[in-house]
């Protein structure tokens, strides 16, 4: 039997006082695979999604439109990959469901009804650990 992504989201892992970590969350039907991005990387994308709009003739609210959907949409490509693939990213690390002890989902408000946003808290023997999912 061959393991297949059943869904790539993007997720921001919690840190404590720290930056949160983006990380593309892509849901296996053996395991999760997390494939962290740099800052630089989003930003990057951001910021020529918004070049794009602007060459398109697409006014402020287009544009901003354009940059927090690519943003947001980095997770997007994982979803059509082979697992195997996924994991050759550099510091891609996996999680078997097996070693889930136990996985609470809850929804969060962040005042917009349009984008939900969901929580995630896995506990793992050796830690937890929490992951604040974006729908795209």
């Amino acid at each position: 039997m061959s393991e297949r992504v059943l869904c790539a989201v993007p997720a921001n892992e919690r840190r404590g006082f720290r930056r949160p970590a983006p990380y593309a969350f892509v849901v296996t039907d053996r395991r999760a695979i997390l494939v962290p991005f740099a800052r630089d990387t989003l930003k990057r994308a951001g910021l020529d999604a918004r070049e794009r709009a602007r060459e398109a003739g697409q006014g402020l609210l287009g544009r901003w439109r354009a940059r927090i959907q690519a943003m947001n949409g980095y997770a997007a490509p994982f979803a059509s990959m082979s697992p195997d693939l996924i994991e050759r990213y550099p510091s891609a690390a996996s999680i078997e469901h097996a070693s889930v002890t136990a996985a609470k989902l809850a929804e969060t408000s962040d005042g917009d009804s349009s984008s939900p946003m969901w929580t995630l808290r896995l506990t793992l023997p050796d830690r937890k650990r929490a992951f604040d999912l974006r729908t795209p």
